[in-house]
């Protein structure tokens, strides 16, 4: 065992799941720390490696400073304002022996680079169209080295389509038209479509930028040409939708702007 008594930092699934797991084999959880005022897990890891084994979260709270030698020995740890930053007066030190550190994954992003593919600073992977090919032509990117993933199963699902994509590729032109999304998006993926390539059947994913209940619309050269409404959206649980570009009546052979929405429904 790696730790007797320990302390997590960050409320990402792997944080939540190693959480259980430790208390599992014996060790004690102090509690999970997480600077934001939202949990960054599934509400499903909060409910079944947080709750069920009484194991506390704080939020708004950061470790602000680690003590110890040969190991460590405890951490100080502070509530913090709307700014992220340490509220004085708040700060208390917790005996442990090892502080665990959960605080985000980007994709695995090192190829895409070599291969000269334009990322996306808000994924911190490549840009695709809907065909799964980054910029750089005839390469294909999906799974956790397109975006990180909360579920396997899209994992999963974007390895196939994409290898389905890549086996049936051939050189051609690309026409490639922008997916703008508004700032209540945290990302969306693809980013464009290839009006050039199959426009019919279109896998979406995206998050949510923050905490809402919220409707979803998709704009063609300024008309709505589809909503979808959403009772609970969360930036850790991310969102999926298969879409016909066709049917909802983007023109292979006329420019129009393509706007994805997201309205806060009160």
């Amino acid at each position: 065992m790696p730790t007797k008594r320990c302390v997590i930092l960050g409320s990402g699934d792997i944080g939540l799941i190693m959480a259980r797991r430790l208390t599992l084999e014996g060790a004690e959880v102090e509690g999970v720390y997480e600077v934001k005022s939202t949990p960054s897990g599934l509400t499903r890891n909060l409910h079944q490696c947080l709750k069920d084994f009484n194991i506390p979260l704080h939020l708004s709270t950061t470790v602000t400073r680690v003590f110890g030698e040969d190991r460590l020995s405890a951490v100080e740890v502070a509530e913090v304002d709307d700014k992220m930053r340490p509220i004085a007066g708040t700060e208390r030190i917790i005996e442990c022996d090892a502080l665990i550190l959960s605080v985000g994954l980007i994709p695995e992003n090192e190829l895409a680079e070599t291969l000269a593919a334009a990322l996306d600073k808000k994924t911190k992977g490549p840009l695709v169209d809907q065909t799964f090919m980054t910029t750089a032509e005839g390469i294909f990117s999906a799974g956790n080295a397109l975006h990180v993933n909360d579920l396997v199963d899209y994992v999963t699902e974007s390895a196939r389509l994409a290898g389905g994509f890549a086996a049936e590729y051939r050189p051609s032109e690309r026409k490639l038209v922008e997916i703008k999304a508004d700032k209540n998006f945290l990302y969306v993926v693809p980013q464009y479509i290839d009006l050039n390539k199959d426009i019919t059947k279109t896998v979406v994913y995206f998050r949510s930028a923050s905490d809402m209940s919220g409707r979803f619309s998709i704009e063609l050269g300024g008309q709505e040409v589809f909503s979808k409404k959403y009772r609970a959206l969360r930036p850790p649980e991310m969102e999926r939708l298969e879409l016909d570009f066709e049917k909802l009546g983007l023109k292979r052979d006329e420019p129009q702007n393509v706007e994805f929405k997201l309205e806060v429904i009160k």
